[in-house]
């Protein structure tokens, strides 16, 4: 199935499965975003996605986010209804360590999972 992607910065990569068994393909960092301790953050992915019908985009953070980086991403549910110009998915992130975090720009640090419903 092909989805309709629309990348805000375009000398970013691609969202693409990083391997051949992945479920789910990353997401990257369009800005540099500072997320203090115990505190949410959005973070913008770069993308607008057009969710076929039928189908919910499930976005959560990549499975060493947590160990690495100290941060917790929510599961987030994209509807198909969110694909207007002005509706890049910003991911809630909390670090819930007791320093600030950095991600920067580009840094792949959530996935997404396209789903039928």
């Amino acid at each position: 199935m092909q989805l309709s992607l629309t990348r805000l910065d375009t000398t970013l990569p691609v969202p693409r499965y990083e391997t051949a068994g992945a479920v789910a393909f990353d997401l990257y960092a369009r800005e540099t975003t500072v997320i203090p301790p115990h505190e949410v953050v959005l973070v913008p992915s770069n993308v607008i996605v057009c969710v076929p019908a039928g189908h919910v985009l499930l976005v959560s953070s990549r499975s060493s986010t947590a160990r690495k980086r100290g941060l917790l991403i929510p599961l987030g549910v994209i509807d198909q209804d969110y694909c207007g110009p002005e509706d890049e998915i910003k991911i809630q992130t909390l670090n819930f360590t007791g320093a600030p975090v950095t991600i920067e720009r580009g840094d792949r640090f959530a996935q997404a999972l396209l789903m039928p419903i």
